[in-house]
């Protein structure tokens, strides 16, 4: 009986080599972009270097087993390891797109030999890809068209083909890395897995930036506080990892919490996951008294251009109109460049005009705490692009889909 699991679809290429330098997910990523990176598919030729764009919608198109949420931690691990570069580009609307690095993949010891961009047939066969058919007007083959191959390691020339009859199976040395890590990308497992993933590294940065401050043993996650902790990213941190990152960052950073205070209260993983105190930290309104000039240590603030740049980087890649930047730069200056991350930073200007400003953020707890603490000064620095703009003229809305 054929498995379900089998089929003569489009399949990915998987490099037991190029898994085993940087890891599985990567490898699957980095081998799919160079795969569009080729000359034969790809003519997006800027600067002497070859490009491909994508969506991050478009990638879960070629990636259908992982969510969203697991590609765009894919994709910023490799940018932050230079394995990918990318850029935006406005052409009218913004674009991202991406290359490799092939320098540094270099310096680990890996060259392009470690991957493939060609389409095989069966043994021994090239099936070249048929450019005319599935180029588009950009240059950018048909992404819907994947290299349509099955995989099997072959120990004297390493490489890969298509086989009629099953294959093999793996080599020793290589069995742990292909075997027992392919099961893991299963479109049914996928939802499991990656709330799995995210409470563990979620868990660790907590781990790593407040109990070893405190000299305690590491926390784990128990039925109660996982459920306390997906609440909180859901209605204080719009499900962003980053903005969690940072917040314990913020505790980690501040001494009354850490335990220098006169009661000698020290801060717990429980006490950290009530929205009541997160937002009193983000806020500012927990903060340590002024230290000696000697000892004295200070939450220090980007730069006003770093962290304009920052603001006019999120409205490009979220397609944001041009106004939309100059607003959350004058917000900026009004309530803090850290009260602006924790309220203003997911907001979607959904309308923006002389008589009426609609403005959508992510779940109904932070519509009623923005409608209830920022719509005064909201009128006034748009005021400054609407002359008739009132109060009552802005809207708070829950976006569709949060």
């Amino acid at each position: 009986m054929t498995s379900k699991l089998i089929s003569s679809s489009a399949t990915l290429l998987i490099f037991p080599e190029l898994a085993q330098k940087v890891g599985l997910n990567a490898a699957i990523v980095l081998q799919q972009v160079h795969y569009w990176l080729n000359p034969k598919v790809n003519s997006n030729l800027i600067q002497g270097k070859y490009w491909v764009y994508n969506t991050y919608e478009q990638w879960q198109r070629q990636f259908s087993f992982w969510s969203l949420k697991t590609i765009r931690r894919i994709i910023n691990e490799l940018e932050e390891q230079e394995l990918l570069i990318s850029f935006i580009k406005r052409n009218p609307t913004p674009i991202k797109y991406y290359s490799i690095n092939y320098e540094v993949l270099r310096s680990m010891g890996i060259t392009p030999n470690h991957f493939t961009a060609t389409r095989q047939a069966t043994a021994g066969q090239s099936d070249q890809v048929n450019v005319s058919s599935t180029t588009c007007p950009a240059g950018q083959s048909d992404q819907e068209h994947l290299v349509k191959m099955t995989r099997i390691y072959n120990k004297d020339t390493k490489t890969t083909t298509k086989i009629t009859n099953p294959p093999p199976p793996p080599p020793p040395s290589l069995a742990p890395t292909v075997a027992s890590k392919l099961p893991e990308i299963k479109a049914g497992d996928k939802k499991q897995e990656d709330e799995e993933e995210d409470f563990q590294n979620i868990i660790q940065v907590w781990n790593e930036e407040i109990q070893s401050k405190l000299n305690r043993p590491k926390v784990s996650l128990d039925h109660t506080r996982r459920k306390k902790l997906g609440e909180l990213l859901q209605n204080v941190f719009s499900n962003d990892v980053a903005q969690w990152n940072s917040y314990c960052k913020q505790i980690g950073n501040c001494r009354f919490l850490l335990g220098e205070n006169s009661s000698g209260f020290k801060v717990t993983l429980g006490w950290a996951l009530q929205p009541k105190n997160a937002l009193k930290v983000l806020e500012g309104a927990i903060y340590d008294k002024p230290q000696p000039q000697s000892e004295r240590r200070q939450y220090k603030e980007k730069s006003v251009p770093e962290f304009d740049e920052d603001i006019r980087q999120h409205c490009l890649e979220n397609q944001y109109p041009d106004l939309w930047f100059e607003i959350c730069k004058q917000l900026v200056r009004k309530i803090s460049q850290p009260t602006f991350k924790s309220w203003f930073l997911e907001v979607t200007p959904a309308k923006l005009s002389d008589n009426q400003v609609v403005l959508q953020t992510v779940n109904s707890f932070r519509k009623e705490y923005i409608g209830s603490n920022f719509i005064p000064t909201l009128q006034e620095v748009l005021a400054a692009h609407f002359a008739k703009i009132r109060e009552h003229h802005i809207e708070i809305e829950v976006r569709e889909g949060g």
